[in-house]
């Protein structure tokens, strides 16, 4: 589900199954975001995985992939 963050130019993001993130990447995130590749539909792109916080995770979903995916 892509939600959008409260406020002006809110990201558009998808949360990520907190059961999904393996511990080391919980580890890594303390030292900042950890890199990865997304596949949405036919679109690949370079992202990280961010953190919300209150150990729920996110990746953004930006606008030309959200129109190339007509989501």
């Amino acid at each position: 589900k892509v939600e959008l963050f409260p406020g002006i130019g809110g990201w558009h993001y998808v949360l990520v199954p907190s059961d999904s993130v393996q511990e080391r990447c919980v580890l890594a995130a303390k030292r900042g975001n950890i890199p990865l590749v997304v596949r949405l539909g036919n679109a690949v792109w370079k992202s990280t995985l961010m953190s919300m916080g209150n150990q729920q995770w996110f990746i953004a979903i930006k606008s030309p992939i959200r129109t190339a995916e007509s989501i």
